[in-house]
């Protein structure tokens, strides 16, 4: 670490002045906290001029391991350290624990020093005699085990007998007697003992082959989520650390008669308080907050408060005061008392005349601009220090109206230069001429959250003051005003915050979308306001049991979602909502031996449990020979899984008949069914396909209509609060409205608020828009569950496998472009290959017609545009240049490296053979390096001949004598490895690739996915783009786009293809195939871990065909690369013995 500016420099000296190592030091100073601590130590034992070791080894040990809740004990301890009363690690130890269980006023120093053993002195003699003894003792044990034998449990023994014994004299007396009785240490008292199996009895046959399995019993959290509060007599222990920038530290906590004087007043209960800001209606997050500081009073026997947090008269409405109310005794909460801030305003002011009085605030006039820039600055306000009285007085004009609004405020006189924003000065009261809600025009300046949140949280004796995690922060002024003022400090707690996906929970937001009729008030159905799960048909019973299933925890619960909450909906509803029939979309069905006058009054379940003798369990539905189902359990052509009316084919209609279709009625246009024709069939009596219907109460009159409202995620995105543009991400399709559903008679007299299951559909409650002429319901919940622990799995392993593909096919073609461009050359390249993969590349985009694969199709271009340049320019230029070099150089010099150029770049040129020789080097082994930059091929060079290079030469004519072309077998590259700076680049490369790989794909899994109803949505996995139709995957026919389709076959073809021509022609850089084989096998990983339902797969088939396909393609290709490498270079060294010979 280095040291930067002076006041680090002065640290370390004094550091280095206590004795510890430079490196300890050093490190120390890396924590600012540890650093602030053995500071103030130093400070605290007046050693800033240095000590021994000895005593500094102490001192950072008090820094680090002192307990925080006996703080004001610290400097009494220090006194010992520095008088050398308290000398050991293990007396430190001991009276860490004393201090830790003493009060400030219980500390009795006769107790202290027994308990550290000061003053008791354990001579060598006495620590002699007692190894003796023990060596004696275990004397059979020792000479059998040797130095093998475990040392500590001897010195164990010595500090059971001589706690206070100096560790370091005992040690070196036990190794002594060691060697005195063993002699010196042998290679075998090195060998450890083998651990000898014992022989475990098989146990007894038992006739239940089914063991009884004990579940382990829940933790005391699970049973108990308050078990994790102190009580309220623990509220004297250390509340937290104020570190200021002079250096200085400021430690909170109660005094003893601070809480004396609580407990007496509160009778030592639990005091808790709940205090929303009534500005706006309470959400799913505030339910959360109701079950906490509810619940912990409830569960202690205490009382909680509901105490309006009304600090801002601007935003605050009585209509918000109301809801608050109600809605806490809807959730099933009952206050204590139900309290304002605003009523202890007088008290405020007079605390914060008495803040000024002390030097702890002042009269400001920055303007918010000005305080925004100083703060940024860390620079004071030029009011500052201004004189006390002149506050005073402002102070007073400021309450009697004398100074405009935004003109003055006050300040809590804090520290500017903290590293903590929330010391910088807070304000504590602003002007407002706005009249207040609760306590009317009677003040004209209010206290800010800042100032007044902590002092109500005292003068109400609140012993546990809970809050949300960003509120953390805000603990070093919360106790900083409570200590100046020498008020009671509560015990501050914070607990993670709940959100919950595809909604937003800020109140502004919410705010912006009720005011704009993005949504239909605060209570619609779609939102997580209370009200709106409430007028949803969601029950406080569920709520709770949600909050209570998340848990209080600090840690960070990120983003819940949804289907969690529906969850819990569900397990309630199922146990208290009556099932009745209701048809969403009717088609009508005539049965046809049926008398149309006929109508039977049948016995529907309430319940699925019913009992046939409890006649309350069961409803009157009329059965006539017109009634109506789903239009959606009705289709012209029946299939296997298919369990729905199809003509010829017989169903079971719930708590009636058996009917069988017999005909069908089509409107004009030959595809829309008007009505069916069925008949009763007694013959099928057990039916697989049960369908749910309504039919005529009376012959000719309709069943009763009731409008049905259904609602989706009310924004497309997981966490809409993270766009920028949040509100484009509201979903349209959020809020169906079904007008003319039917219902049987029972529903008739449904009031608000009560909840039904429709049967095959899902949960729906009375709407308040309902009249006395027709019923709304609103969707609470579907049936389906998609919360599923496995399912959950599932998309957690397909979503780290795309991940892992889109790197993959990220980073594929880097490393070929890297060692092309080292190597200038593309030998083992095949161009045709490079072609098909763009060509598919483009395939790919207009048979998706989704998203772009500008990356992968850019980077092959590169490779493509090398092969060119690298084969066929490259090499003259280079030729050129060396020849016109070679014109102040010997002539067959120079032309020998033309030629050598030539060869090398694989161009084939006439030579004369004079003037060129090109004799066949030996094989030579290749360091491990290389691996990196080249090619199988290359790395025993021509000594693999190639298929395509045994073609060449069968098919090539024959050559005078006069010229000779390209030998088959090129000159070997230089011996020289790759050096490492060259490998650390690429590799830095590919990891830059990598990363910028990796937070694309968060960022577009974060954008929007699922695009509009009815249009798809995609999910990009890396090379290959996945598209499925919605409203295709909800027909069941599973088709897409025909022209899609073609060309994703097509793709296919040529991806596999053009892997052919490379097969001939081996010579990549491994790792390029090595990533397309794992982009390939993670894509189809993703995709069948994530599904198998053939609606889904088979518009993707071509994309999932070419993907395996080219796994085995790549595979046989890395096969090849193997081969080349360990065994084709042996059989190239004995062709070239052969040609020696010869």
């Amino acid at each position: 670490m280095g040291v930067k500016d002076e006041n680090s420099y002065k640290t370390l000296d004094l550091f280095l002045k206590i004795g510890l190592d430079e490196r300890t030091a050093r490190n120390t100073i890396a924590n600012n906290k540890v650093t602030a601590n053995l500071t103030a130590v130093i400070h605290e034992a007046s050693l800033t001029d240095g000590c021994d070791r000895t005593i500094g080894n102490l001192l950072y040990t008090v820094a680090t391991k002192y307990p925080a809740n006996a703080i004001l004990h610290r400097p009494k301890l220090l006194e010992y350290v520095v008088s050398y009363k308290i000398k050991s690690p293990a007396q430190l130890e001991a009276a860490f624990s004393f201090l830790s269980n003493v009060a400030s006023e219980n500390f009795k120093q006769i107790d202290f020093e027994e308990a550290c053993g000061v003053g008791v002195e354990v001579s060598v003699e006495e620590i002699t005699q007692t190894v003796n003894e023990i060596f004696e003792e275990k004397k059979a044990v020792i000479l059998e085990q040797r130095y093998r034998y475990n040392v500590g449990e001897l010195l164990g023994s010595v500090r059971d007998k001589h706690r206070w014994a100096d560790a370091k004299i005992a040690k070196q007396l036990v190794d002594a007697k060691m060697y005195e009785l063993l002699g010196e240490r042998t290679a075998a008292d090195d060998v450890k003992p083998s651990k000898k199996k014992e022989k475990k009895e098989k146990p007894a046959k038992v006739e239940n082959k089914v063991a009884e399995v004990t579940p382990a019993p829940p933790s005391e959290e699970e049973l108990n989520p308050f078990s994790i509060f102190p009580v309220p007599e623990d509220n004297i222990k250390l509340h937290t650390e104020v570190f200021f920038s002079n250096g200085s530290v400021l430690r909170c906590c109660n005094t003893r008669e601070m809480l004396d004087k609580h407990l007496r007043v509160t009778g030592g209960r639990v005091f808790t308080r709940f205090p929303p800001e009534p500005n706006g209606y309470l959400h799913i997050g505030h339910a959360k907050a109701m079950f906490v500081d509810f619940g912990l009073a409830k569960e202690r026997g205490g009382c909680c408060y509901l105490r309006y947090d009304d600090t801002n008269p601007e935003a605050e409405k009585k209509e918000y005061i109301n809801h608050i109310e109600e809605i806490v005794q809807w959730m099933g909460w009952e206050p204590f008392k139900i309290t304002y801030t605003s009523d202890y305003f007088q008290e405020l002011y007079d605390l914060a005349v008495e803040l000024i009085r002390r030097g702890h605030a002042y009269v400001d006039h920055q303007t918010p601009e000005e305080i925004k820039e100083y703060r940024e600055k860390k620079m004071n306000s030029p009011w500052r220090d201004r004189p006390i009285a002149e506050s005073l007085k402002l102070f007073d004009d400021m309450k009697s109206g004398l100074i405009e609004e935004g003109k003055a405020t006050i300040r809590m006189k804090q520290d500017m230069q903290s590293d903590n924003g929330n010391m910088y000065d807070l304000i504590a009261y602003r002007i407002k001429f706005t009249p207040h809600p609760h306590a009317g025009d009677k003040w004209c300046i209010y206290p800010s959250y800042d100032y007044a949140h902590c002092i109500v949280d005292s003068l109400e004796n609140i012993t546990h003051s809970l809050c949300t995690l960003e509120f953390e922060t805000r603990r070093a002024s919360y106790y900083w005003l409570l200590h100046v003022l020498g008020l009671y400090q509560p015990y501050v707690w914070e607990y993670s915050r709940l959100n919950v996906t595809n909604t937003v929970m800020s109140k502004r937001k919410l705010n912006y979308i009720v005011t704009n009729k993005y949504v239909d008030g605060w209570d619609d159905p779609r939102l997580m306001t209370l009200a709106g799960l409430r007028r949803r048909g969601v029950t406080s019973t569920a709520i709770n049991a949600f909050v209570r299933g998340i848990g209080i925890t600090r840690s960070d619960c990120s983003m819940i979602r949804l289907d969690r909450l529906e969850y819990h909906i569900r397990e309630e509803l199922n146990k208290t909502a009556p099932r009745v029939l209701v048809v969403l979309h009717p088609l009508k069905v005539v049965i046809t031996n049926l008398e149309a006058s006929s109508v039977m009054d049948l016995d529907a379940k309430k319940w699925p449990d019913a009992q046939e003798d409890d006649k309350s369990a069961f409803y009157k539905v009329p059965f006539s020979n017109v009634v109506y189902i789903e239009r959606s359990d009705f289709r012209m052509k029946d299939s296997k899984d298919y369990y729905g009316l199809a003509p010829g084919k017989s169903v079971l209609l719930r708590y009636a008949f058996p009917i069988k279709c017999t005909d069908v009625i089509l409107a004009d246009d030959k595809e829309t069914v008007l009505e069916i024709r069925a008949e009763y069939d007694p013959s099928k009596s057990k039916q697989k396909g049960v369908l749910h219907w309504v039919a005529e109460p009376s012959p000719g009159a309709d069943p009763l209509k009731v409008e049905v409202r259904l609602f989706e995620k009310l924004f497309n995105s997981e966490n809409p609060a993270e766009l920028d543009n949040w509100l484009a991400d509201l979903n349209p399709d959020s809020k169906v409205v079904i007008p003319a559903a039917y219902a049987v008679p029972a529903l008739r007299n449904a009031a608000v608020g009560n909840t039904f299951q429709f049967e095959r559909l899902g949960y729906f409650t009375v709407d308040k828009d309902s009249t006395a002429e027709k019923l709304v319901f609103n969707c609470t919940v579907t049936l389906k569950d998609t919360y599923n622990p496995l399912k959950v799995l599932d998309v957690l392993i397909s979503s780290k496998t795309k991940v892992i593909c889109v790197i993959s096919w990220g980073v594929a073609e880097i490393p070929q472009i890297v060692t092309n461009y080292k190597e200038k050359s593309i030998e083992g390249l095949s161009l045709g290959f490079l072609i098909t993969w763009i060509i598919g590349d483009l395939f790919n985009l207009f048979g998706c017609m989704l998203e772009s694969t500008t990356l992968y199709t850019m980077t092959t271009s590169i490779l493509t545009a090398q092969t060119v340049y690298y084969s066929h320019i490259y090499p003259r230029l280079k030729c050129r240049r060396l020849c016109q070099r070679g014109s102040t150089e010997h002539q067959p010099e120079a032309v020998e490296k033309a030629g050598k150029h030539i060869k090398n770049f694989g161009v084939k040129q006439v030579i004369d053979a004079d003037r060129l020789s090109s004799p066949i080097p030996l094989p030579r082994k290749s360091s491990g390096r290389e691996l990196y930059y080249m090619s199988a091929r290359s790395l025993s060079r021509s000594h693999t001949p190639t298929t395509g290079s045994f073609l060449a030469q069968r098919m090539s004519p024959p050559h005078n004598g006069n010229s000779v072309e390209e030998p088959l077998l090129s000159a070997p590259i230089s011996t020289q490895s790759a050096s490492p700076t060259s490998t650390k680049s690429l590799l830095c490369l590919v990891s830059v690739l990598m990363f910028i790989g990796t937070l694309n794909f968060q960022l577009s899994a974060w954008n929007n996915l699922q695009m509009k109803h009815e249009k798809g949505f995609v999910i990009q996995l890396g090379r290959k783009l996945l598209q499925v139709f919605q409203s295709a995957v909800k027909s069941g026919s599973g088709g897409g786009s025909g022209v899609g389709t073609f060309l994703g076959w097509a793709m296919a073809a040529i991806y596999m293809g053009g892997r052919l021509p490379q097969i001939c022609l081996n010579g990549l850089n491994p790792f390029m195939f090595i990533f397309a084989l794992v982009g390939n096998s993670t894509y189809v990983a993703s995709i069948l871990v994530n599904s198998v339902d053939w609606s889904i797969i088979k518009p993707n088939l071509p994309w999932l065909v070419d993907a395996g396909g080219c796994v085995l393609l790549d595979t046989f290709i890395l096969i090849q690369f193997i081969y080349f490498c360990n065994w084709a270079p042996q059989v190239s060294e004995d062709k070239q013995e052969n040609l020696s010979a010869s």
